[in-house]
Protein backbone atom coordinates (compact mmCIF):
# COMPACT_ATOMS: atom_id res chain seq x y z
CA UNK A 1 0.00 0.00 0.00
CA UNK A 2 2.92 2.33 0.51
CA UNK A 3 3.94 2.03 -3.07
CA UNK A 4 0.38 3.13 -3.85
CA UNK A 5 0.53 5.72 -1.86
CA UNK A 6 3.25 6.57 -3.83
CA UNK A 7 2.52 7.03 -7.01
CA UNK A 8 -0.64 8.69 -6.31
CA UNK A 9 1.51 11.44 -4.86
CA UNK A 10 3.19 11.51 -8.03
CA UNK A 11 6.80 10.96 -6.65
CA UNK A 12 8.98 9.49 -9.57
CA UNK A 13 12.96 9.01 -10.07
CA UNK A 14 15.05 11.29 -11.69
CA UNK A 15 15.32 10.01 -15.37
CA UNK A 16 18.62 12.32 -16.19
CA UNK A 17 19.76 10.43 -13.09
CA UNK A 18 18.95 6.73 -13.45
CA UNK A 19 19.19 5.05 -16.71
CA UNK A 20 15.86 2.90 -16.08
CA UNK A 21 13.17 5.17 -14.90
CA UNK A 22 10.64 3.47 -12.69
CA UNK A 23 8.20 6.27 -13.38
CA UNK A 24 7.98 9.39 -16.09
CA UNK A 25 5.51 11.82 -16.75
CA UNK A 26 5.64 11.95 -20.24
CA UNK A 27 2.92 14.12 -23.00
CA UNK A 28 0.94 12.75 -25.76
CA UNK A 29 -1.02 14.68 -28.49
CA UNK A 30 -4.68 13.25 -28.04
CA UNK A 31 -7.88 13.93 -30.08
CA UNK A 32 -8.28 17.48 -27.87
CA UNK A 33 -5.25 18.18 -26.59
CA UNK A 34 -2.64 17.37 -24.74
CA UNK A 35 -2.81 13.77 -22.64
CA UNK A 36 -1.00 13.24 -19.50
CA UNK A 37 0.44 10.41 -18.82
CA UNK A 38 3.30 8.04 -16.83
CA UNK A 39 5.44 5.68 -18.24
CA UNK A 40 6.42 3.18 -16.00
CA UNK A 41 9.23 1.25 -16.75
CA UNK A 42 11.34 -2.46 -15.40
CA UNK A 43 14.73 -1.99 -14.13
CA UNK A 44 17.81 -3.20 -16.23
CA UNK A 45 15.78 -4.44 -19.37
CA UNK A 46 16.91 -3.27 -22.88
CA UNK A 47 13.21 -4.77 -24.13
CA UNK A 48 9.77 -5.26 -22.68
CA UNK A 49 6.42 -5.93 -22.97
CA UNK A 50 4.09 -3.37 -22.31
CA UNK A 51 0.75 -2.96 -21.31
CA UNK A 52 -1.51 0.63 -21.63
CA UNK A 53 -3.87 1.20 -18.90
CA UNK A 54 -7.13 3.04 -19.11
CA UNK A 55 -8.86 4.52 -16.04
CA UNK A 56 -13.11 4.65 -16.02
CA UNK A 57 -15.80 7.59 -16.30
CA UNK A 58 -15.12 10.66 -14.08
CA UNK A 59 -11.77 9.02 -12.62
CA UNK A 60 -7.83 9.27 -14.26
CA UNK A 61 -4.74 7.42 -14.21
CA UNK A 62 -4.38 7.61 -10.36
CA UNK A 63 -7.15 5.54 -9.29
CA UNK A 64 -5.94 2.50 -6.70
CA UNK A 65 -7.07 -0.21 -8.79
CA UNK A 66 -4.69 0.96 -11.76
CA UNK A 67 -1.53 2.34 -10.06
CA UNK A 68 -1.59 -1.22 -8.22
CA UNK A 69 -1.87 -3.18 -11.80
CA UNK A 70 0.92 -0.82 -12.93
CA UNK A 71 3.20 -1.90 -9.99
CA UNK A 72 2.63 -5.36 -10.21
CA UNK A 73 3.07 -5.65 -14.12
CA UNK A 74 6.58 -3.80 -13.23
CA UNK A 75 7.56 -5.84 -10.85
CA UNK A 76 7.83 -8.57 -13.24
CA UNK A 77 9.81 -6.97 -16.33
CA UNK A 78 6.33 -5.60 -17.55
CA UNK A 79 5.62 -1.66 -18.27
CA UNK A 80 3.09 0.35 -18.79
CA UNK A 81 2.05 3.30 -19.55
CA UNK A 82 -1.71 5.06 -17.76
CA UNK A 83 -3.00 8.08 -18.91
CA UNK A 84 -6.06 10.88 -18.20
CA UNK A 85 -8.22 10.74 -21.35
CA UNK A 86 -9.41 13.86 -22.68
CA UNK A 87 -11.44 16.16 -20.13
CA UNK A 88 -9.99 13.92 -16.99
CA UNK A 89 -6.95 14.47 -14.75
CA UNK A 90 -4.44 16.55 -15.77
CA UNK A 91 -5.13 16.02 -19.36
CA UNK A 92 -6.38 19.16 -21.92
CA UNK A 93 -9.80 19.32 -23.20
CA UNK A 94 -13.35 19.63 -21.22
CA UNK A 95 -15.37 16.74 -19.75
CA UNK A 96 -18.03 17.92 -21.32
CA UNK A 97 -16.20 17.13 -24.71
CA UNK A 98 -15.66 13.85 -24.02
CA UNK A 99 -16.71 10.82 -25.71
CA UNK A 100 -16.20 7.03 -25.99
CA UNK A 101 -15.23 7.75 -29.74
CA UNK A 102 -12.58 10.42 -28.73
CA UNK A 103 -11.47 8.28 -25.91
CA UNK A 104 -10.94 5.78 -28.56
CA UNK A 105 -9.01 8.23 -30.55
CA UNK A 106 -6.82 9.01 -27.68
CA UNK A 107 -6.17 5.70 -27.01
CA UNK A 108 -4.92 5.03 -30.35
CA UNK A 109 -2.78 8.00 -30.19
CA UNK A 110 -1.10 6.82 -26.98
CA UNK A 111 -0.85 3.12 -29.11
CA UNK A 112 0.86 5.03 -31.71
CA UNK A 113 3.14 6.45 -28.78
CA UNK A 114 4.19 3.41 -27.00
CA UNK A 115 4.39 1.44 -30.62
CA UNK A 116 7.26 3.57 -31.79
CA UNK A 117 9.60 3.28 -28.49
CA UNK A 118 12.59 1.16 -28.99
CA UNK A 119 12.49 -0.72 -26.44
CA UNK A 120 8.91 -2.39 -26.49
CA UNK A 121 8.58 -5.93 -27.96
CA UNK A 122 4.78 -6.38 -27.68
CA UNK A 123 1.59 -3.98 -26.73
CA UNK A 124 -1.19 -4.74 -24.81
CA UNK A 125 -3.90 -3.23 -22.90
CA UNK A 126 -6.10 -2.98 -19.82
CA UNK A 127 -9.27 -1.04 -18.70
CA UNK A 128 -12.07 -0.46 -16.10
CA UNK A 129 -15.22 0.70 -16.35
CA UNK A 130 -15.64 2.48 -19.87
CA UNK A 131 -11.99 2.10 -19.75
CA UNK A 132 -12.70 -1.51 -20.54
CA UNK A 133 -15.34 -0.23 -23.27
CA UNK A 134 -12.47 1.46 -24.99
CA UNK A 135 -10.27 -0.96 -24.54
CA UNK A 136 -12.35 -3.94 -26.43
CA UNK A 137 -13.28 -1.30 -29.32
CA UNK A 138 -9.91 0.15 -29.21
CA UNK A 139 -8.20 -3.69 -29.68
CA UNK A 140 -10.61 -4.72 -32.51
CA UNK A 141 -10.16 -1.68 -34.96
CA UNK A 142 -6.15 -1.37 -34.52
CA UNK A 143 -6.83 -5.83 -34.68
CA UNK A 144 -4.75 -8.84 -32.91
CA UNK A 145 -2.01 -8.44 -34.93
CA UNK A 146 -1.02 -4.98 -33.03
CA UNK A 147 -2.36 -5.91 -29.96
CA UNK A 148 -1.09 -8.65 -27.80
CA UNK A 149 -4.28 -9.24 -25.50
CA UNK A 150 -6.32 -7.47 -23.21
CA UNK A 151 -7.94 -7.24 -19.90
CA UNK A 152 -11.11 -5.95 -18.92
CA UNK A 153 -12.17 -4.92 -15.46
CA UNK A 154 -15.91 -4.63 -15.23
CA UNK A 155 -16.36 -3.09 -18.89
CA UNK A 156 -19.01 -0.35 -19.08
CA UNK A 157 -20.93 -1.81 -21.53
CA UNK A 158 -24.05 -1.01 -20.03
CA UNK A 159 -23.37 2.73 -20.93
CA UNK A 160 -24.85 2.68 -24.65
CA UNK A 161 -28.36 0.99 -22.84
CA UNK A 162 -28.24 3.91 -20.53
CA UNK A 163 -27.88 6.36 -22.69
CA UNK A 164 -31.47 4.97 -24.72
CA UNK A 165 -33.28 4.87 -21.55
CA UNK A 166 -31.77 8.77 -20.79
CA UNK A 167 -30.04 8.22 -17.25
CA UNK A 168 -26.53 8.60 -16.39
CA UNK A 169 -25.35 8.22 -12.71
CA UNK A 170 -28.69 8.42 -11.43
CA UNK A 171 -29.35 11.40 -13.50
CA UNK A 172 -32.76 11.21 -15.77
CA UNK A 173 -32.59 13.22 -18.90
CA UNK A 174 -34.59 12.72 -22.37
CA UNK A 175 -32.82 10.76 -24.80
CA UNK A 176 -34.82 11.51 -27.77
CA UNK A 177 -33.86 15.30 -26.87
CA UNK A 178 -30.81 15.42 -24.32
CA UNK A 179 -30.13 19.00 -23.28
CA UNK A 180 -26.75 20.63 -24.29
CA UNK A 181 -25.28 19.27 -20.36
CA UNK A 182 -26.17 17.35 -18.16
CA UNK A 183 -24.90 18.19 -14.56
CA UNK A 184 -23.98 14.71 -13.04
CA UNK A 185 -21.61 15.24 -10.04
CA UNK A 186 -19.29 17.37 -8.52
CA UNK A 187 -20.25 19.82 -11.13
CA UNK A 188 -19.07 18.01 -13.94
CA UNK A 189 -21.29 17.73 -16.89
CA UNK A 190 -21.96 15.45 -19.33
CA UNK A 191 -22.26 16.78 -23.11
CA UNK A 192 -25.30 15.95 -25.16
CA UNK A 193 -23.00 14.48 -28.15
CA UNK A 194 -21.95 11.78 -25.50
CA UNK A 195 -25.21 10.88 -24.87
CA UNK A 196 -26.25 10.86 -28.73
CA UNK A 197 -22.98 9.02 -29.93
CA UNK A 198 -23.37 6.33 -26.88
CA UNK A 199 -26.90 5.40 -28.09
CA UNK A 200 -25.18 4.30 -31.13
CA UNK A 201 -22.09 2.80 -30.14
CA UNK A 202 -21.32 -0.44 -31.67
CA UNK A 203 -19.68 -2.49 -28.64
CA UNK A 204 -19.77 -5.75 -29.37
CA UNK A 205 -19.78 -5.54 -32.77
CA UNK A 206 -16.49 -3.46 -32.56
CA UNK A 207 -14.95 -5.82 -29.79
CA UNK A 208 -15.71 -9.36 -31.67
CA UNK A 209 -13.60 -8.28 -33.98
CA UNK A 210 -10.57 -8.31 -31.86
CA UNK A 211 -9.48 -12.37 -31.83
CA UNK A 212 -6.41 -12.53 -29.25
CA UNK A 213 -6.54 -13.48 -25.75
CA UNK A 214 -9.16 -11.35 -23.39
CA UNK A 215 -9.22 -11.86 -20.09
CA UNK A 216 -12.37 -10.18 -18.06
CA UNK A 217 -13.41 -9.52 -13.91
CA UNK A 218 -16.90 -7.95 -12.76
CA UNK A 219 -18.00 -7.86 -9.97
CA UNK A 220 -21.31 -10.08 -9.12
CA UNK A 221 -22.19 -7.30 -6.90
CA UNK A 222 -21.40 -4.36 -8.91
CA UNK A 223 -25.21 -2.51 -9.22
CA UNK A 224 -23.68 0.53 -11.84
CA UNK A 225 -22.71 -1.90 -14.04
CA UNK A 226 -24.19 -5.61 -13.54
CA UNK A 227 -21.64 -8.25 -14.47
CA UNK A 228 -24.34 -9.78 -17.26
CA UNK A 229 -22.77 -7.33 -19.77
CA UNK A 230 -19.44 -9.03 -19.31
CA UNK A 231 -21.39 -12.24 -20.29
CA UNK A 232 -22.34 -10.33 -23.43
CA UNK A 233 -19.02 -9.78 -24.76
CA UNK A 234 -18.14 -11.85 -28.09
CA UNK A 235 -15.49 -14.79 -27.48
CA UNK A 236 -12.63 -14.91 -29.40
CA UNK A 237 -11.22 -18.32 -30.41
CA UNK A 238 -10.20 -21.22 -27.95
CA UNK A 239 -6.84 -21.65 -27.83
CA UNK A 240 -5.59 -25.16 -29.50
CA UNK A 241 -1.63 -25.08 -28.98
CA UNK A 242 -1.52 -21.95 -31.14
CA UNK A 243 -1.48 -18.18 -31.28
CA UNK A 244 -4.64 -17.35 -30.48
CA UNK A 245 -6.57 -16.95 -26.99
CA UNK A 246 -9.92 -17.41 -25.52
CA UNK A 247 -11.91 -14.96 -23.15
CA UNK A 248 -11.30 -15.70 -19.44
CA UNK A 249 -13.94 -14.43 -17.07
CA UNK A 250 -13.87 -14.26 -13.34
CA UNK A 251 -16.62 -13.33 -11.56
CA UNK A 252 -16.20 -11.74 -8.17
CA UNK A 253 -18.39 -11.08 -5.10
CA UNK A 254 -17.78 -7.20 -5.34
CA UNK A 255 -18.92 -4.31 -6.29
CA UNK A 256 -17.83 -1.19 -9.29
CA UNK A 257 -15.31 0.69 -7.57
CA UNK A 258 -14.65 -1.96 -4.49
CA UNK A 259 -12.31 0.36 -1.58
CA UNK A 260 -9.79 -1.62 -0.30
CA UNK A 261 -10.12 -4.17 -2.44
CA UNK A 262 -7.93 -2.77 -5.85
CA UNK A 263 -4.75 -4.92 -4.89
CA UNK A 264 -6.90 -8.60 -5.17
CA UNK A 265 -8.45 -7.07 -8.16
CA UNK A 266 -5.68 -6.00 -9.54
CA UNK A 267 -3.55 -9.23 -9.18
CA UNK A 268 -5.84 -10.99 -11.36
CA UNK A 269 -5.57 -9.16 -15.02
CA UNK A 270 -1.56 -8.92 -14.52
CA UNK A 271 -1.59 -12.87 -13.64
CA UNK A 272 -3.45 -13.16 -17.07
CA UNK A 273 -1.66 -10.63 -18.84
CA UNK A 274 1.96 -12.31 -17.45
CA UNK A 275 1.13 -15.88 -18.11
CA UNK A 276 -0.89 -15.61 -21.14
CA UNK A 277 -0.17 -12.27 -23.09
CA UNK A 278 3.31 -11.46 -22.18
CA UNK A 279 5.65 -14.31 -22.06
CA UNK A 280 9.23 -13.25 -21.86
CA UNK A 281 9.34 -10.74 -19.47
CA UNK A 282 11.63 -11.16 -16.86
CA UNK A 283 10.36 -13.27 -13.53
CA UNK A 284 11.08 -11.35 -10.51
CA UNK A 285 10.83 -12.44 -6.64
CA UNK A 286 7.92 -10.25 -5.12
CA UNK A 287 9.11 -6.79 -3.49
CA UNK A 288 6.08 -7.33 -1.20
CA UNK A 289 5.45 -10.54 1.21
CA UNK A 290 2.86 -12.77 0.78
CA UNK A 291 2.58 -12.83 -3.25
CA UNK A 292 -0.20 -10.61 -5.01
CA UNK A 293 -3.37 -10.12 -3.58
CA UNK A 294 -2.37 -11.28 -0.53
CA UNK A 295 -2.88 -15.40 -1.94
CA UNK A 296 0.64 -15.90 -0.79
CA UNK A 297 1.80 -17.87 -3.44
CA UNK A 298 2.97 -15.16 -5.85
CA UNK A 299 2.68 -14.77 -9.68
CA UNK A 300 5.28 -17.72 -10.75
CA UNK A 301 2.74 -20.13 -9.39
CA UNK A 302 -0.80 -20.59 -11.06
CA UNK A 303 -2.42 -22.37 -8.58
CA UNK A 304 -4.83 -20.30 -6.43
CA UNK A 305 -6.37 -21.63 -3.32
CA UNK A 306 -10.32 -22.50 -3.11
CA UNK A 307 -12.71 -19.48 -2.74
CA UNK A 308 -16.82 -19.30 -2.57
CA UNK A 309 -18.09 -18.75 -5.95
CA UNK A 310 -20.73 -16.94 -6.28
CA UNK A 311 -24.30 -18.90 -6.33
CA UNK A 312 -26.69 -18.06 -9.40
CA UNK A 313 -24.28 -18.19 -12.19
CA UNK A 314 -24.06 -20.66 -15.31
CA UNK A 315 -20.79 -23.43 -14.81
CA UNK A 316 -19.41 -22.40 -17.98
CA UNK A 317 -18.35 -18.72 -16.73
CA UNK A 318 -17.22 -19.50 -13.10
CA UNK A 319 -13.54 -19.60 -13.37
CA UNK A 320 -12.69 -22.66 -11.75
CA UNK A 321 -9.34 -24.24 -12.30
CA UNK A 322 -8.49 -21.62 -15.66
CA UNK A 323 -12.35 -22.56 -17.23
CA UNK A 324 -12.58 -20.90 -20.39
CA UNK A 325 -15.70 -19.50 -22.15
CA UNK A 326 -15.27 -20.05 -26.03
CA UNK A 327 -16.97 -19.56 -29.06
CA UNK A 328 -17.86 -23.10 -29.39
CA UNK A 329 -18.82 -23.64 -26.13
CA UNK A 330 -16.34 -25.67 -24.65
CA UNK A 331 -15.29 -25.67 -20.76
CA UNK A 332 -12.01 -26.40 -20.16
Amino acid sequence: MILIGMFALGILLNINEIGFAKSQDVYIDGDHGRLAAVLQTPDGQEKYPLVMIMHGFTLNKEFPLLTELANNLEEYGIASIRFDFNGHGKSEGRFQDMTVLNEIEDAKCVYNYVNNLPQVSSVSMAGHSQGGVVTSMTAGILGTQKIKGIALMAPAAVLREDAIRGISFGKQYDSLNPPKTIEIMDGLKLGANYVKTAQTLPIYETASQYQGMAFMIHGTGDTIVPYTYSLRMPDTPCDRGGSQGGIRLRLQQTGHREKGNHRQCGAYPQDTLRHHFLAGGKTAARKRDGGVGGHGAGLHRRERPHRPRPSGIPETVRWAGGKVRCRQGQVR
